[in-house]
């Protein structure tokens, strides 16, 4: 399946922290449901279910600033996914649920982390994401 969304830059909101994102990737779908019936003529026939979206982030952060974000599967955190510069559209998902331990790499004091993460539904836009 094809990636919806991809870009360059975004920030990650913790709780004692933020995070500059270097490259992301936001693929939100929606589950079919099969109502094929004797009525649609032999042709399978489907309606939209529930939905979801998933991503990848790769934050990074130099070692030397002070309080260190903590990133933990099971944790969950606000996501700005820029599409172009600081200027332009993003997408804001106030509630990413992080899926997956973050592989570190350290290089010239940087530390990047890579997590996985699921949209999760927030009453407050009345979605799990918005494109702002």
């Amino acid at each position: 399946m094809a990636t919806f969304a991809t870009g360059a830059e975004g920030l990650v909101e913790c709780p004692v922290a933020s995070l500059e994102l270097r490259g992301w990737t936001f693929d939100p779908v929606a589950a079919e449901l099969d109502v094929t019936s004797t009525n649609t003529a032999g042709w399978a026939d489907f309606d939209p279910g529930l939905k979801t979206a998933t991503g990848t982030f790769n934050a990074i952060w130099s070692t030397t600033e002070e309080p260190t974000p903590s990133l933990d599967p099971g944790e969950t955190v606000e996501l700005k996914l820029r599409i172009h510069d600081s200027t332009g559209s993003y997408y804001h998902i106030p509630q990413a649920l992080l899926l997956g331990l973050p592989t570190v790499s350290v290089v010239d004091g940087q530390v990047t982390w890579t997590c996985n993460f699921r949209a999760k539904y927030d009453s407050g836009i009345a979605a799990a994401w918005v494109l702002v």
